[in-house]
């Protein structure tokens, strides 16, 4: 297996098999790999050796710099209103109704249902239970760079005002965000504007730093929640500039904003939201939930980085081959998420030509995607580059002689 060069994905689902680079795909072993061939669908079901799967941890949270903030009221308890066979308790939409059905749930982690449809579960924490219950949705990536808003200083006298965000407030009705509520986030920093600015609103880039200067910086990242962004965002303020750019199945947007003074931020009916570090915006960010195609619909022809990939349901397991080096996966799959492992010629071995590998299945209604992140072995770095979609090709020869040779996939180790 040899390195692959990075891919833009689209959403994020993890394979560490053989991904996809930015501009060029490489795999993790060589920085070449084969040219994409299109197939189309079919599925076998053989008997296959198990595979022990693990899924990735969600990333921790830094805090910048010196600094205020972030709250919670009460202590946590992580709950989900499941019974033992798996079949919701409850079809609720809100931490409101939660409560009423359940007078004594605390401040925690739930599951809650949109529009009380059971194939639209998504993880919310309740807070304030004990007084008014209010929905946050809880961010799974909140390292570094991640989540956070910041008003860039142009006053050497001052200091980049970052705040970032664990989770935000929804409207799970609407599926809304207030990008004003600060409950879950910690801040640091101080610029003047009409005032002192020590915070800064979820999804708005700000800077003064003069014309055409777009030195605002925030990051959006809702990968790992049911969710994506459908706000268009816009620029606004004096000498404006800045831009929204999407990614990862519009789950990432990343914002650069600025002027004399300007932003990018959300919009607020037809017009940009105004003055958003004076915290005047509330409820404005429009989401929508992305739903995963069940079971049925994994098995087929994918094209995308690193060639085209078969994928077939082996007894309990997903099995793929794909074009790079001869590469397999092996995993399972199960509420939109693939984890297994990825291995590919010379050795089929880690840590140089096999390891850990997730796709994350999106369906929008009208094409089925794969984003997928692979790694070597079970401890390197991930790399988020393995972007595919679903073909209505007939699967190539080739790939499908592959599945005759069971040697050639490999289980976890």
């Amino acid at each position: 297996m040899h390195l692959r060069d990075r891919l833009v994905l689209s959403s994020l689902f993890v394979v560490t098999a053989c991904p996809p680079s930015d501009s060029t795909t490489t795999d993790p072993g060589t920085s070449d790999g084969p040219p994409a061939t299109t197939g189309s669908s079919g599925t076998d079901t053989v008997d296959a050796p198990t595979t022990d799967t693990t899924e990735p941890t969600s990333s921790t949270t830094d805090t910048p710099g010196t600094t205020t903030t972030s709250t919670t009221g009460t202590t946590d308890t992580t709950t989900d209103p499941t019974s033992t066979t798996g079949e919701p308790q409850l079809l609720v939409e809100t931490c409101a109704q939660l409560h009423a059905e359940d007078p004594g749930a605390g401040d925690g982690e739930y599951t809650l249902y949109v529009g009380k449809d059971p194939n639209k579960p998504w993880t919310v924490y309740c807070h304030d239970m004990a007084g008014t219950p209010t929905d946050y949705l809880v961010l799974v990536n909140t390292a570094d760079g991640r989540n956070f808003s910041q008003y860039t200083a142009s006053n050497p006298e001052h200091m980049d005002v970052v705040t970032t965000f664990t989770r935000v407030r929804i409207d799970p009705l609407t599926l809304v965000v207030n990008i004003d509520d600060l409950t879950f986030s910690a801040s640091s920093g101080m610029v003047l504007h009409g005032g002192p600015i020590t915070s800064m609103p979820y999804g708005v880039a700000e800077g003064c730093a003069g014309l055409d200067i777009a030195d605002g910086l925030a990051n959006i990242d809702l990968v790992g929640t049911p969710f994506k962004v459908i706000d268009p965002f816009c620029t606004k303020g004096a000498d404006a500039a800045g831009e929204a750019v999407f990614s990862s199945n519009d789950q990432i947007v990343d914002l650069t904003g600025g002027g004399n003074c300007g932003w990018t931020g959300p919009t607020k009916g037809d017009e940009c939201v105004f003055d958003p570090q004076n915290k005047g915006s509330g409820f404005v960010l429009e989401l929508a939930y992305m739903a995963a195609p069940p079971p049925e619909d994994i098995p087929g022809v994918w094209t995308g980085a690193f060639g085209t990939m078969v994928l077939k349901k082996v007894g309990d397991e997903v099995w793929g081959a794909y074009t790079h080096d001869e590469g397999t996966v092996v995993g399972t799959y199960a509420d939109g998420l693939f984890v297994g492992w990825w291995c590919e010629l010379p050795s089929r071995m880690p840590d140089a030509d096999a390891g850990d590998v997730e796709f994350k299945f999106v369906d929008d209604g009208d094409v089925i995607s794969l984003d997928g992140r692979w790694r070597y072995g079970t401890g390197g770095a991930w790399d988020e580059n393995w972007d595919l979609t679903k073909s209505d090709e007939l699967p190539p020869p080739d790939l499908e002689a592959r599945f005759a040779d069971m040697s050639a996939f490999c289980p976890k180790p």
